[in-house]
């Protein structure tokens, strides 16, 4: 689990020398919810992070906690089952 505390400005390189390279799925979650955009602005971040880099990893983005809905262990472990499968859903809701 990585976890972004401070997120503006964004640092590609901290990130990326954060993340392990045995990291090969990614899973972003967000607090944010965009609706008509291809993903959350923390996704879109990571996803450009690793395209720049030519790193090409599995990276889905959802969101997690809206209308203050608590974000419980069985939340995570849907996202992490969402990111076993064959094509994983981009722009879920846990």
């Amino acid at each position: 689990v990585l976890k972004v505390r401070l997120y503006r400005p964004w640092d590609a390189e901290a990130f990326k020398a954060a993340m392990p390279e045995t990291a090969r799925d990614i899973v972003v979650l967000d607090r944010t919810r965009e609706d008509g955009a291809f993903g959350s602005p923390l996704f879109l971040d990571v996803a450009a992070t690793f395209q720049v880099a030519r790193d090409v990893r599995n990276i889905v983005g959802g969101q997690y906690g809206l209308a203050s809905k608590e974000f419980t262990p069985k939340h995570a472990l849907a996202a992490f089952e969402n990111l076993k499968q064959d094509k994983p859903m981009h722009n879920f809701v846990v």
